[in-house]
């Protein structure tokens, strides 16, 4: 064995080391967890400073104070992938309510369910789209020729479900999910797929749209690095079943004017 080639496996033991350090990384109470934030309401009301209020801003905020955790905001990333990717690679702790997909469960870790929710598929008022059907799969097959648009994580499982059929459909990642809708109105999409907790923003900017089809029960949960130790993910979940107990849901239900629930519908 040559220096050179010695030399060559000590660097690569090395980085498997720091590699393993990095994924088993402990984040103590003292140390910041770094946590992104985006606008959307209810979930967060925000401004140039930062979140104000909202769901993930009260769970958040609650559950730290409950662990005696450190933590800062910083705003999510407009593109989404590299968004994912600072998460994934630990430059980013935790992201607020991301949907649990069994793809974005192989990325990152999920803590317990905050909510499910429904989506909607959402046309022009003049649309003639029929989407018949009763399950999600079904739905998304009447889907094949349009052009569809969402965020990545609302997309990706339509994808899916298409391909083992044989079909397609032409799509427009956002990256925020009501960014979505003027692509409908624009005429730039056939089909927008939003939650259904944001289709009142629909009326609030009085946009041409209606809900053509609604689909699919998601979990949302909070997603953390699998570059940090699960341990702070056993925490959070602890802190956060003791906050649920003594009333979390009803506060945030009756705050927001929701209709929250981790029980699956």
């Amino acid at each position: 064995e040559t220096i050179k080639e010695s030399s060559a496996k000590e660097t690569e033991t090395t980085k498997e080391e720091e590699t393993i350090k990095r994924v088993l990384k402990k984040i103590g109470p003292e140390d910041e967890l770094i946590i992104y934030y985006y606008n959307l309401e209810p979930f967060f009301f925000a401004d140039e400073s930062g979140p104000l209020k909202g769901v993930h801003y009260d769970v958040v905020t609650e559950v730290m104070k409950e662990i005696g955790q450190k933590f800062k905001w910083i705003i999510l990333d407009p593109d989404f992938n590299k968004a994912m990717q600072d998460l994934k690679t630990g430059e980013v702790h935790m992201c607020p309510g991301l949907i649990r997909t069994s793809e974005q469960a192989k990325i990152h870790n999920f803590s317990n369910t905050l909510n499910w929710t429904f989506f909607a598929m959402v046309g022009r008022n003049d649309s003639n789209i029929d989407i018949k059907g009763g399950t999600s799969e079904e739905k998304y097959q009447a889907l094949s020729g349009l052009t569809v648009t969402g965020t990545k994580n609302q997309i990706d499982p339509v994808i899916e479900s298409l391909r083992k059929y044989g079909k397609e459909i032409k799509t427009i990642v956002v990256p925020f999910q009501n960014d979505a809708l003027p692509k409908v109105v624009n005429k730039e999409a056939d089909i927008a797929l939003i939650p259904d907790a944001s289709l009142p923003e629909i009326e609030k900017q009085n946009l041409p749209l209606k809900p053509i089809a609604f689909y699919d029960a998601s979990e949302v949960s909070y997603a953390f690095s699998k570059s940090i130790d699960p341990e702070l993910v056993d925490r959070w979940n602890k802190a956060y079943d003791k906050l649920v107990k003594a009333g979390l849901y009803e506060r945030l239900n009756k705050k927001y004017s929701l209709n929250l629930s981790n029980i699956k519908p």
